[in-house]
């Protein structure tokens, strides 16, 4: 115990006289999708935020956003902080914004913990302190620790959350004063700032390691540096008082505090806010923090006045191709999708019944000309993903669909599960059929006509009708009126016939009578149920009024990025005659999780993303690391099949997409390859597909200039299911080799997908 004391203390002593020797310039880190994050660069307009500012008298001020929560505050009034208490969101200051990507650094240390458990001469790549940032396993740190499912990101952040956190290629620099070594570059999602990160100008920090309030923590407390001390057993850390000291401190001390940094994806959907500003000086600008629960008191039943003018509430949820983004002329589904607006038609305690501000697409409301109902149209299955035996028409719509293409997975599950009710046609008596369960469904003509949601009867045509997206009128649904672009849109009631169903007209009027139901200039207009005390990144859009005044708050800037779907499982019809919601809690599985992206080439003992202690078999979405491979996966189906997503080496010349891989003793069939799976593989020269896979993403090969030899096992893939621009920029000379029987097939949409025709196909 004498040693220890005096080595610690000789350490602060030395550590102190070369405080402020080395300063050091600009660094960048390097995201683990293959960009730069450039540490000087503007911020986006669309996100208001801003890399930090230093005036002429050097106080810095930081941009703040709160995302995830911890424990931080005596909330139950014990006199004890600690996980008795409530999580609070956790505050973050904005070290640098490069696009959608934001460099967050913790406002306050959060906790404290050692740098490892036992001492001993460790680096950052085999620390516990890492370990338990990031959930890792007993495999990942010197001491064999596990923290899977109990570490600071399992324990601050939701699964939607977690997927917003980009994998990030982590330099871990020997140290800049004493040369103590820093191991390899690790691939983690939380980490610690490095000593030149700390000393970093672009981040708001001084070139001197000297007392400075820039690099004070909140709560007054040293914290930890990730880098190397002067011995193999110390690591660096920041006073109280804001100096760097890289002469270090013992690694078990268990005195100092943990500041996480991460990069957050500004573009998803993982409902972080902004938080204000702090400065180097103290001085603070605190917004609220915003959640969906305090917006829901702001949601009312539509209001109707003594003129029959009707105001709905409306909320942005969800994303759909609606305008031309791009500006080529077309909207299609080439442009960005935009949050959708939804009227609320009834408000109910956390349930809010929801209708389309506009119609968003154009389909039939069946696939054949024959008699059906709401239960058997394809209408039903593409509104909600359902498969080819929820239809008479065969149509299988299981991983595409409006469903899939408009909520990501932790929004779909928030979406109530509704016993729908089926009515008779009111006038014509055409049978209604069965009652059916779902989540996204038409109004009724009895919905379209009750005054409660807002379609008021002295002018119902005016509270009726709805304008039309760009991208529904230019897939072809007739549109009318002026002003606005009105559109005729479909209900689900049947018409005077079992071939024709319930549609509102132009401008308004209820058609009873009906149209056939493969008229191909309908609109979908979808309703669905909110659960809308959930975090799902819901936010409010002020108002409408069935006259076209609005009043609208701005769309929200953090648009998901959806991946590749999974089927949605058709609900059990319920026997309840309500369109009431039954279900609260039914969510599909998560096939949305942004997934860890790689393209930098890890250390061999690079951890997977965070994985649920104990579970044998991972849900939908779940991110799986072939460490053999240096390959991420994604869970399609549970048990049964996975997506290549990344290559993990962007240096390797030959990869192989597996017919079959086995990961922590599950055996899954490799059936899809993702969208740009193979970005940032510049060197890469050969590929093999495997027989399983029956999708390939979109630009999944692109701009792999020296791609030259591709081998297609697959005779499962179709013109449909391989995404644009797949394989455009291989090598010019490329040979791709298919099989036999679908080589003319194959050619075909080959070039389609971007294969130059210098390309040959064997």
């Amino acid at each position: 115990m004498k040693e220890k004391m005096k080595r610690r203390l000789a350490q602060l002593v030395i550590g102190a006289l070369f405080v402020g020797m080395i300063p050091t310039g600009n660094r960048t880190v390097s995201k683990a999708n293959g960009t730069s994050i450039s540490t000087g660069k503007a911020a986006r307009a669309g996100y208001e935020l801003n890399n930090p500012k230093t005036d002429s008298s050097g106080v810095v001020t930081w941009d703040c956003v709160y995302f995830g929560s911890y424990w931080q505050e005596d909330t139950n009034g014990d006199g004890t902080v600690d996980q008795e208490d409530e999580k609070q969101p956790i505050k973050w200051r904005v070290l640098s914004v490069d696009g959608d990507d934001a460099f967050l650094l913790a406002d306050k240390n959060l906790g404290q913990k050692c740098y490892n458990n036992l001492e001993k001469d460790i680096t950052w790549e085999t620390c516990t302190l890492r370990s338990w940032l990031n959930g890792y396993g007993a495999e990942w740190n010197a001491d064999g620790e596990d923290y899977r499912g109990s570490g600071f990101i399992d324990a601050a952040f939701t699964p939607a959350e977690k997927s917003a956190i980009y994998a990030t290629n982590v330099e871990n620099a020997d140290n800049p004063v004493y040369g103590m070594e820093g191991g390899n570059a690790t691939l983690d999602q939380v980490y610690l700032l490095s000593i030149d990160e700390v000393m970093n100008p672009a981040y708001g920090f001084p070139l001197d390691g000297n007392s400075t309030n820039t690099r004070k923590g909140k709560n007054d407390e040293w914290w930890w540096l990730r880098s190397p001390g002067y011995f193999g057993n110390t690591s660096a850390f920041v006073s109280t008082g804001g100096v760097v000291y890289r002469f270090g401190n013992i690694v078990h001390g268990d005195g100092i505090a943990v500041r996480p940094v991460l990069h957050l994806n500004l573009s998803s959907d993982s409902g972080w806010s902004k938080a204000g500003t702090v400065t180097s000086e103290g001085g603070e600008i605190v917004l609220p923090v915003e959640t969906p629960g305090e917006f829901l008191g702001k949601l009312n039943n539509p209001v109707t006045d003594s003129d029959g003018n009707t105001t709905w509430d409306c909320v942005y949820f969800g994303n759909y191709w609606q305008e031309d983004t791009n500006g080529d002329g077309k909207a299609d589904q080439e442009d960005k999708k935009q949050p959708i607006k939804w009227r609320v038609l009834s408000v109910e305690g956390d349930d809010v019944f929801l209708l389309a501000d506009k119609n968003l697409d154009r389909q039939l409301y069946n696939k054949s000309g024959s008699g059906v109902t709401w239960e058997t149209c394809t209408m039903r299955s593409w509104l909600n993903g359902y498969g080819a035996e929820a239809n008479t028409g065969g149509e299988n719509y299981s991983g595409r669909g409006f469903f899939n293409d408009a909520f990501t997975s932790e929004e779909k599950s928030f979406i109530k599960i509704s016993n729908v009710v089926n009515e008779d046609n009111p006038v014509y008596s055409s049978e209604g059929g069965n009652d059916t369960s779902d989540r996204v469904y038409l109004l009724s003509i009895d919905e379209i006509m009750n005054p409660t949601f807002g379609f008021s009867l002295k002018k119902e045509m005016e509270a009726k009708r709805a304008g039309t997206t760009a991208y529904a009128t230019r897939k072809g649904v007739e549109t009318g009126g002026s002003p606005a672009r009105y559109g005729r849109w479909w209900l689900r009631s049947p018409g005077n016939y079992s071939y024709f169903a319930g549609i509102v007209d132009t401008n308004g009027e209820v058609d009873q009578i009906g149209h056939s139901v493969v008229g191909d200039r309908v609109a979908v207009r979808p309703a669905l149920h909110l659960d809308a005390a959930s975090d799902s990144g819901w936010t409010y859009a002020g108002t409408v009024t069935s006259g076209g005044r609005k009043t609208e708050t701005p769309q929200p800037t953090t648009t998901p990025v959806l991946s590749t779907p999974t089927a949605s499982t058709m609900p059990e019809v319920s026997t309840l005659p309500t369109t009431k919601p039954t279900s609260t809690n039914s969510p599909d599985e998560n096939t949305n999780q942004k997934p860890i992206s790689s393209s930098v080439t890890p250390a061999a003992t690079e951890p997977s993303a965070t994985v649920t202690p104990n579970v044998k078999s991972p849900s939908a979405g779940t991110i799986q690391k072939d460490d053999k491979n240096n390959v991420l996966y994604k869970v399609i189906t549970q048990d049964k099949t996975i997506g290549f997503y990344r290559a993990g080496n962007t240096a390797a010349t030959n990869i192989v997409v597996p017919s079959t891989i086995t990961l922590d003793g599950i055996k899954y069939n490799v059936t899809a390859i993702a969208d740009h799976a193979f970005k940032g593989c510049k060197k890469l020269k050969s590929v093999t597909v495997g027989k399983n896979v029956t999708s390939i993403g979109k630009k999944a090969f692109y701009g792999c200039g020296k791609l030259k030899s591709i081998a297609i096992k697959s005779k499962k893939l179709k013109d449909k299911s391989v995404g644009a621009k797949a394989f455009k920029g291989i090598h010019k000379k490329a040979v791709i080799k298919v099989p036999p029987k679908q080589k003319k097939a194959y050619q075909k949409w080959l070039r389609k997908k971007g294969v130059a025709k210098t390309v040959k196909m064997k």
